[in-house]
């Protein structure tokens, strides 16, 4: 289990990694997104063609409900000079990156965490200088630019990107997925121009649309690259099941707690995203705990609890709830028409040990019990009663109810 990071504001999610040496530089000032692969451009911004991608390897590590994940992909130029690539390419929207290298020939560099702006001046004098620099950029929270200034003729050139993010927890399962397409989005505003190779023109309401709307492979081509995909799964509980529901996928269990997952298919077209789930929840409450351990003799300990896949009314906490309705004259309709079949949907899914109270106010708070109540069925009855009859009128003095709450 390895440390995570706190999550990175849209503001400082850039990445610049910059490697001394290179040819001149040979760019456009405002960089083209691509898709699949990098574009490649020339003197004055010409487009040259593509730089193949590859070959994108993930690998991903799942402790308890964090996953961090390493992303490798493998570009190659097929120019006889210098050029400049972009790569556009989807990740998770809940992930922090946090690590980005390059490797060129027999030297790897590290990324920094800069400041978009700050960032972006970094790169563009380094290209300038014919240095050879990567940046990646955060256009949205799940879509990424892959930038690489001065790739050498015949160069490869490979990307780590490592980031972590929690899982989604439904009904007693979590859910891994990795994104591999960026797909269409709505556009909305008057077209403005084309900057950028996307499908859709810069709006006034998008102006980066070009950027964020890489060309879709043609139906029945191959894009040009594959994908291997490996899973390492320490659930500090014992899993019940692991399944892809869109990839074929070999699972090994070495311990109860673990799993091993690869994706079957190694040649496998990154055309939809890789979804992973496994099932950890039992009839009863579960706990676990995973350590970790550093070279200094220091650590830490993480531990899981997980709530049954099914709770009963029986086994669940008793809850008091206390519910403050605005049936002022701007509630008037439709809102408290909604507000109203929220609470008769609530009280009619409360649990017999559950106990509850009504407020309402307008130019005054009116409280319906003289202390909450057990959600039984004539209580609920009276709730309901109370709740239908309630008008829209007078003013908005919120203040006055939450105090009686």
């Amino acid at each position: 289990m390895k440390k995570t990071a706190h999550p990175l504001t849209t503001a400082i999610a850039i990445l610049t990694a910059i490697l001394l040496g290179g040819g001149p530089a040979r760019a456009q000032e405002k960089p083209i997104p691509g898709s699949g692969t990098l574009d490649a451009i020339g003197p004055g911004g010409k487009p040259l063609g593509a730089c193949p991608l590859q070959h994108t390897d993930v690998a991903v590590e799942i402790s308890g409900f964090v996953a961090r994940v390493t992303v490798t992909q493998v570009f190659a130029s097929r120019f006889t000079e210098p050029v400049e690539a972009i790569y556009t390419f989807p990740l998770s929207d809940r992930a922090a990156v946090d690590a980005m290298s390059m490797r060129t020939g027999e030297r790897t560099i590290r990324g920094e965490i800069k400041r978009r702006e700050e960032a972006r001046r970094i790169y563009e004098a380094a290209r300038n200088a014919g240095q050879v620099a990567a940046l990646l950029d955060q256009e949205r929270p799940n879509i990424f630019t892959q930038t690489l200034a001065n790739l050498m003729p015949g160069a490869t050139v490979e990307i780590r990107i490592e980031y972590v993010e929690p899982l989604v927890f439904r009904d007693g399962t979590f859910e891994f997925s990795f994104p591999t397409v960026v797909g269409p989005r709505f556009i909305p505003g008057a077209p403005t121009g084309h900057a950028g190779t996307g499908w859709a023109p810069d709006t006034t309401r998008v102006p980066d649309a070009s950027r964020i709307t890489p060309p879709v492979t043609p139906e029945g081509t191959r894009a040009g690259h594959d994908i291997a995909i490996a899973v390492d799964i320490d659930a500090g509980v014992p899993i019940l099941d692991v399944v892809s529901p869109l990839h074929a996928i070999d699972v090994e269990r070495p311990e109860a707690n673990q799993a091993r997952v690869r994706l079957r298919d190694q040649a496998e077209i990154p055309n939809r995203d890789f979804v992973l789930r496994y099932a950890v929840a039992g009839d009863e409450v579960r706990s676990g705990y995973l350590a970790h351990r550093d070279g200094e003799g220091e650590g830490y300990v993480t531990f899981v609890l997980l709530p049954p896949k099914r709770v009963t009314a029986e086994t669940a906490a008793p809850k008091e709830m206390i519910f403050v309705i605005d049936r002022s004259g701007s509630q008037a309709g439709l809102p408290l028409e909604k507000a109203k079949e929220t609470m008769r949907w609530i009280l009619d899914h409360m649990n017999p040990n559950d106990t509850f109270q009504v407020v309402d106010f307008g130019n005054t708070a009116n409280v319906l019990f003289p202390t909450p109540q057990p959600a039984s069925p004539e209580m609920k009855r009276q709730a309901r009663a109370h709740i239908d009859a309630l008008e829209a009128n007078g003013g908005t003095m919120m203040a006055e109810a939450v105090r009686t709450v």
